[in-house]
């Protein structure tokens, strides 16, 4: 049904047509901004900057922190963003962040002066965080960043879901003490790793790969 000039939808009664509630859930510090009920899946998904490849990622149902790792192909991007949609049908606002180009962008912004990108993912209500840890150069910088970026969703007990080329040791290597330690904490036994062959050659499969990630 089209809306003509002389009448409009009427507006939800329950977040007054802002599409955003303001609440309380147990577990969190602070009140939460939520999604309101009618707030489409499709909105969430473009909110949620969901990069379009991955747009017809299934929902995997789960709760928590997670950290998910293995070489490259294994469907670890896929999974993750299967996460973060079972979240965000719970009303809870998501973002996916690719770390190395937000590294990028950061360096970028140092060279023409400009605010740096990231502080937008610190607070966000649940975030994947892709492919911690595989910059090819480690800045002090870089480094500053994701201690403050990891301490600030540890503190805040934020939902965070990780994935990495890297086990956590190897991170540790990389990254430090500080920053493995933290996720480790987080994600407690949601260590999941991601084998088998390189999914992208064989598309079929990753259900299958994923499936047995998560153990079912």
């Amino acid at each position: 049904m089209q809306v003509t000039e002389t009448e409009q939808a009427p507006l939800c009664t329950v977040c007054g047509g802002s599409g955003i509630v303001k609440e309380h859930r147990h577990k969190y510090p602070k009140s939460l901004f939520l999604y309101c009920q009618c707030v489409p899946d499709a909105t969430k998904w473009r909110d949620a900057r969901i990069p379009a490849r991955y747009k017809e990622a299934p929902l995997k149902t789960f709760k928590g922190n997670a950290y998910i790792q293995g070489p490259p192909g294994r469907g670890k991007t896929q999974l993750a963003i299967g996460m973060l949609k079972s979240w965000a049908v719970k009303r809870m606002g998501g973002r996916f962040v690719d770390l190395i180009d937000l590294e990028q962008q950061r360096r970028d912004a140092i060279g023409t002066k400009t605010f740096p990108p990231g502080r937008e993912f610190m607070d966000a209500p649940v975030l994947v965080a892709d492919d911690i840890g595989r910059n090819d150069r480690i800045t002090d910088y870089w480094r500053e960043f994701l201690v403050s970026l990891v301490t600030t969703r540890y503190r805040e007990n934020l939902p965070t879901i990780w994935t990495s080329n890297y086990s956590l040791k190897e991170l540790e290597l990389t990254l430090g003490a500080h920053i493995a330690g933290r996720i480790q904490e987080m994600v407690g036994a949601n260590n999941f790793s991601m084998t088998g062959q390189d999914w992208r050659k064989q598309p079929k499969e990753i259900e299958g790969v994923v499936a047995n990630a998560l153990g079912g």
